[in-house]
């Protein structure tokens, strides 16, 4: 019994340790990015305010989106997961800019689709944290997207 509570214990510490690992990898300039794909995901409208500007503009596959646009699309929560890979980043004081990818696996059982994106954001730093100021965002077909490339999730 000592034993199986001893593993239990050491088990817990484990998992915890991980998940406080998990968090930390990305840093803290690219936050926001991971709290508007959370909003997105869970439903939650003011996530997805919160981690932008107010003159937050998004480019979506062609189209030019505000803030209002956005956060119509967003619904209830969806079974999803996201993941990114920064492939590069620059940041200067309050400014910091991304290019990375998305890849968000939609859907439960049967129905679950893999969705993966190329992306570029401007995050600047304000009294509130890092925002998002500027978002573009084209959505990469199946066939286009790297075999080798990783995602790590993040919420």
């Amino acid at each position: 019994m000592r034993v199986l509570r001893s593993f239990l214990i050491v088990f817990s510490l484990l998992m915890i340790s991980l998940q406080a690992h998990a968090q930390t990898e990305f840093p803290p300039s690219f936050q926001p990015v991971i709290d508007i794909f959370t909003g997105l995901s869970d439903g939650d409208k003011e996530k997805v305010k919160n981690s932008v500007t107010e003159d937050f503009i998004l480019l979506e596959q062609g189209e030019v989106w505000d803030l209002a646009i956005t956060l119509s699309i967003v619904k209830g929560p969806i079974p999803r997961t996201n993941g990114f890979n920064i492939i590069s980043s620059d940041i200067h004081g309050d400014l910091a800019l991304y290019n990375y990818w998305t890849q968000s696996k939609i859907g439960d059982g049967e129905n679950r689709k893999v969705v993966t994106w190329l992306e570029s954001v401007v995050v600047i730093k304000t009294d509130d944290g890092w925002k998002l100021q500027q978002f573009h965002s084209t959505r990469v077909p199946a066939e286009k997207v790297p075999a080798d490339l990783i995602v790590t999730e993040a919420r």
